[in-house]
């Protein structure tokens, strides 16, 4: 039996589904078959109160339930409970007395609300390596799920993201920020599928907090984070800034955010954060385009018959927006940018183990073994890595966005084809099979010049 935010009381001898709770005073006991249990008795045979995580800093408290029993914690629907092992919880706690400090240090305002807006985590098992999992919904106020942090700085952040989403679902009960949510879905830097209009002012609501959060830590892990996260959030307002679906609150809400990411503009990042950013960015772009985005049937026909009869290629077509279509197979876009906080984690590591395949490819979803040379600097020994592997697999998306990446660091303007118009390289090669690597991306190129 599972009293929310209480605990669970076991009775597995009773002969029927049902208990019953009796309250006398300060007492309460729970009995089924026969047997009563003493509620909040932690010596009590049977009962198991629900772990309840603290933290202070500086006078600022926060109090989160770890709510790993109750049937309805998951708002995607009812499951059984799944009581955390001891040293799970002792690891909860560890990481949110690790992380309130982070929180109060940068913004007492913002770190209270985050202690009011989060009442209850869902614990879900730890997934790869900086490749966090949370979620919120606007049915369950002051709920989240997440994964087990890596680390307290991790743990900070899925706090931040979590209550910026709970903050905006609270809004959309007093206002309408969309006039309509049908019409194209949308290019998300941070999703492998294309997002609805409401999904998108989620994402961007959240991620401008993130942005925040990262301008405040130091060291290059952090100052990537803020890179990557100020050029995602960038491209994403910039876009809704031209949305005619919004309503005029909705574009308000734009406004302010886009005021908040411009004070941001001359913050002084550090080179290799910066180019790091920028290969993340155009990375994940790029494989989003290839799968979801369709070439014009037209073009990729008369391209095609062009290619075969040794003709030049008809000049590219500008880039029409049209409304993409979701590939369902779409995983792990941000493969590279979990290798590169890898090498930013701990370069010395990432060095010595860069030269195994395994380490790369293995270890890190959404990743190619050329990628260590890109990172680490030498493009020209990616670029072989990567034409290597289209000649095995010549429609593998993560070989091709690698190779704009590496044609780019190499000042070869071809690159801009792979990383912005890939899905038109993809598609004429569905056509022409055999078509050689570079001698299809120079032909085409001539075109778009």
């Amino acid at each position: 039996m599972v009293l929310p935010t209480i605990g669970t009381a076991s009775f597995p001898e009773a002969p029927g589904p049902l208990a019953e709770v009796r309250r006398i005073g300060a007492d309460a006991s729970a009995s089924a078959g026969g047997r009563i249990i003493r509620i909040g008795d932690a010596a009590a045979e049977g009962w198991r109160s629900t772990p309840v995580l603290t933290a202070e800093a500086d006078g600022a408290n926060i109090r989160v339930f770890l709510d790993d029993v109750d049937p309805y914690r998951d708002f995607r629907g009812g499951m059984p409970p799944k009581p955390l092992p001891a040293d799970d919880v002792a690891r909860w706690r560890q990481l949110l007395k690790g992380a309130w400090p982070l929180l109060v240090a940068q913004n007492r305002p913002h770190a209270e609300a985050i202690a009011a807006a989060v009442i209850s985590i869902d614990p879900l098992p730890a997934t790869e390596s900086h490749r966090p999992y949370s979620g919120s919904s606007n049915a369950s106020f002051a709920g989240v799920r997440a994964s087990m942090p890596n680390d307290d700085e991790q743990c900070a952040e899925t706090l931040v993201h979590e209550t910026r989403h709970v903050t905006l679902g609270a809004l959309l009960q007093l206002k309408k920020f969309i006039d309509a949510d049908d019409g194209p879905l949308l290019y998300a830097p941070w999703r492998d599928d294309p997002r609805p209009l409401s999904g998108q002012l989620q994402g961007v609501y959240a991620f401008v907090g993130i942005t925040g959060f990262w301008r405040q830590r130091s060291g290059p892990a952090a100052t990537f984070e803020f890179a990557l996260r100020k050029m995602q959030v960038d491209r994403v307002l910039a876009a809704l800034g031209e949305e005619t679906r919004l309503s005029p609150d909705g574009r308000a809400l734009i406004a302010g955010l886009s005021g908040t990411a411009a004070t941001w503009s001359t913050e002084p990042v550090a080179p290799e954060a910066t180019r790091l950013a920028a290969d993340a960015t155009a990375d994940h772009y790029a494989q989003w385009r290839m799968l979801h985005m369709p070439a014009p049937r037209d073009w990729v026909t008369a391209a095609a018959n062009a290619w075969r009869h040794g003709r030049p290629c008809p000049p590219v077509p500008i880039d029409p927006r049209a409304c993409p279509v979701t590939d369902v197979r779409a995983r792990d876009l941000d493969g590279r940018a979990i290798l590169i906080r890898r090498m930013l984690r701990d370069r010395a590591e990432f060095d010595a183990r860069a030269g195994k395949p395994a380490f790369i490819s293995e270890t890190t979803r959404g990743t190619l073994p050329p990628d260590a040379a890109l990172f680490s600097g030498d493009p020209e020994r990616a670029r072989n890595g990567y034409l290597a592997r289209l000649a095995d697999e010549p429609r593998n998306r993560h070989a091709w966005s690698g190779l704009g990446l590496t044609l780019r660091a190499l000042g070869d303007p071809a690159s801009t084809l792979l990383l912005e118009r890939p899905e038109l390289i993809n598609a004429v090669l569905a056509e022409c099979a055999g078509a050689g690597t570079t001698e299809l991306v120079a032909w085409m190129w001539a075109a778009a010049r």
